[in-house]
């Protein structure tokens, strides 16, 4: 297997997807011969983990076992553990989420959280919510980077109960840290407001009012 060490990772990946369960066993003893490699270059893994994806399940059987096994958190940049977040398959969701919750690094939180609130899925906004008090909290820059992520949770019709439950309950105790908070909070559930169930629709009113007796002067 010495001449898998001049393969193109891309190509090996490839080869797991093949219908020979021949070819795609070689295929996983070339991946594991260049895991060195993989762990070397950022680019290299990026590349790797899309074994994750594999037609077979066999291949992605091999590919799972082998991510959570021979890989740490010096190995992921937080740009690359979200990625594997974005595929359209739940299994590899799910191992993205599992992944950043293991390996997570406070420096990178604030990253984490901007990277996760732009992912359209009910599932990854949801998990994007464990991080906002960290993360967040007191800071009206970031609330307002986070604005399209707030209007998108709470816009969601009969979906992403938790994540809105979660969110409001944010959103309505930064309003009470300051006007400014307040004001924009006042701005996402205004908009939001119009589009909403009945139930749903209580809550973002009765937030507003409060809001508006918190601060007279916010619109």
């Amino acid at each position: 297997l010495a001449w898998a060490d001049e393969t193109p990772t891309h190509d090996i990946v490839r080869l797991g997807s093949v219908d020979v369960k021949s070819v795609r066993a070689a295929a996983w003893a070339m991946f594991s011969r260049i895991l060195p490699r993989l762990k070397r270059d950022a680019a290299e893994l990026a590349q790797g983990v899309r074994l994750l994806e594999a037609k077979w399940d066999d291949t992605k059987e091999f590919a799972f076992r082998t991510i959570r096994a021979e890989f740490s958190a010096q190995h992921f940049t937080p740009e690359l553990l979200v990625g594997i977040c974005d595929s359209v398959k739940p299994d590899v969701q799910a191992l993205g989420c599992e992944l950043i919750t293991k390996f997570f690094e406070e420096d990178h939180g604030h990253e984490y959280l901007l990277k996760l609130s732009e992912h359209p899925t009910t599932e990854l906004q949801r998990f994007a919510t464990n991080y906002l008090e960290r993360f967040a909290a007191g800071d009206i820059a970031r609330l307002q980077k986070l604005r399209p992520y707030f209007v998108s949770v709470l816009s969601r019709v009969n979906k992403g109960r938790l994540a809105k439950s979660r969110v409001y309950t944010f959103l309505i105790e930064e309003a009470r840290k300051s006007a400014a908070a307040g004001q924009l909070a006042a701005e996402i559930l205004e908009r939001v407001s119009a589009t909403m169930a009945i139930g749903d629709r209580a809550r973002a009113i009765e937030s507003m009012v409060e809001i508006r007796h918190l601060y007279p002067e916010v619109t």
